[in-house]
């Protein structure tokens, strides 16, 4: 072991009463990691760290907690940090949840805090893996900077994974509640699922980043998330992407400008209701909309309202061969090349009720651009309103290829 490691380990071990909840093994791990130089000289290099292993119920008390090594929860494992707790990391990169339970209880008024130490910029994060599913964290604000992983430059390929803030994966699952999480300038991304599923309300996520890096709010791979009443703000990159059930609910999205969609879901079922998506402008090269729904089996959207939201096709949503309704939506003032609120591309998409304002393309359809599939159905307008909007070049609101019909309209009002 080296000798900046050495002295912290011992002192640990021989007045444990300074660290009065840690009472179960602490142990050292020797692990190898590649760096490359600048001049392309590559070097390996080891490193012997010490790992605290809960594999019984301990509690970390309110106050504040300085931590320098791991924490692994191991199956049969209860780690509980109490209201009131202030983690804040030495040489620490994570606490990993292996099969065993962590749980966070804060409350609105009293807080646990996990953040950097003034000064230091690794973030402690947390991790789920082993079909960890019983953990929950609530009442807890989650500062990050730097994810301080040096694993990552040994699997370049993991490093999206290994550098989000809170990481679930091996259909391990979590709740979240009145959890605020800042993103902070070289974090990759607040949560990552991969095989695993959360559940997120009375929630928070703003990114904090100004620099190059643009972090994501969650990502999902064969994932599934339910998020009620829950924030996304001033992010740079998507706050909702990946492929995964998602079941949102009385949230925001607002502040966003991109490149790509602030909600891109692929090959899995959406529900979206009673939702706000606010000032999202999407700048990209590669023809996204706003909300971009590809290859959904089913989808609905009810009591959603898309104000001021700008992309290249479809300024509130872009569908692509999906299939799914709009019922009772709300889109104002959002802009597009085509289709000012809504671009369709095949699939079976249903309009209802549903109100088109002040929409502008620069092209077609101010409302609406719709192709159907030339051998399935006709997509369908049934009952909507489209006041005010602007197709520059064809179809003030609603524009469908003049060759073959593409859509079925019925009722509702148009001026």
């Amino acid at each position: 072991m080296s000798d900046s490691v050495r002295p912290r380990l011992d002192d640990l071990l021989r007045e444990p009463e300074d660290y009065g909840w840690r009472s179960g093994p602490l142990e050292e791990i020797t692990w190898t990691y590649t760096r490359t130089s600048p001049g392309g000289e590559t070097k390996q290099f080891k490193k012997t760290e010490p790992v605290y292993y809960v594999r019984k119920h301990e509690v970390i008390p309110a106050g504040e907690h300085k931590i320098d090594f791991d924490i692994i929860i191991e199956e049969g494992g209860f780690l509980q940090v109490r209201a009131g707790a202030h983690l804040y990391e030495g040489e620490m990169k994570s606490i990993c949840v292996r099969g065993g339970t962590l749980q966070i209880e804060g409350t609105p008024k009293n807080k646990v805090i996990i953040a950097p130490m003034t000064g230091v910029r690794n973030f402690l994060g947390l991790s789920f893996e082993d079909k960890s599913r019983d953990s929950i964290i609530r009442n807890c604000d989650i500062f990050g900077e730097t994810f301080g992983n040096q694993f990552v430059e040994e699997n370049p390929s993991d490093r999206e994974f290994n550098m989000a803030m809170i990481r679930l994966k091996d259909h391990s699952y979590v709740s979240l509640d009145g959890v605020n999480i800042f993103v902070g300038d070289l974090v990759a991304g607040a949560v990552k699922l991969n095989e695993s599923g959360m559940s997120l309300r009375n929630s928070q996520l703003t990114s904090t980043s100004r620099k190059e890096r643009k972090p994501y709010g969650i990502l999902g791979e064969d994932s599934s998330a339910e998020i009620y009443k829950t924030g996304f703000k001033g992010f740079r990159e998507s706050p909702i992407s990946g492929k995964m059930n998602l079941v949102l609910v009385g949230s925001v999205v607002e502040d966003y400008e991109g490149q790509r969609s602030f909600i891109h879901i692929q090959k899995y079922n959406v529900k979206a209701e009673d939702n706000t998506f606010k000032d999202c402008i999407v700048d990209g090269n590669s023809r996204p909309g706003g909300i971009t729904l590809d290859q959904v089996p089913f989808f609905t959207f009810q009591w959603n309202k898309y104000i001021n939201c700008r992309a290249n096709r479809g300024g509130g949503v872009r569908t692509r061969f999906s299939k799914g309704t709009f019922k009772d939506e709300e889109f104002r003032k959002c802009k597009a090349q085509n289709g000012g609120a809504v671009h369709v591309l095949e699939g079976h998409v249903r309009f209802e009720d549903c109100e088109f304002l002040e929409g502008y393309a620069s092209e077609r359809g101010g409302a609406l651009w719709l192709q159907a599939d030339s051998e399935g159905p006709l997509h369908e307008v049934v009952n909507c309103t489209a006041k005010g909007n602007t197709g520059k070049l064809a179809g003030r609101n609603y524009f469908h290829h003049p060759e073959r019909k593409q859509a079925t309209i019925i009722g509702g009002i148009q001026e």
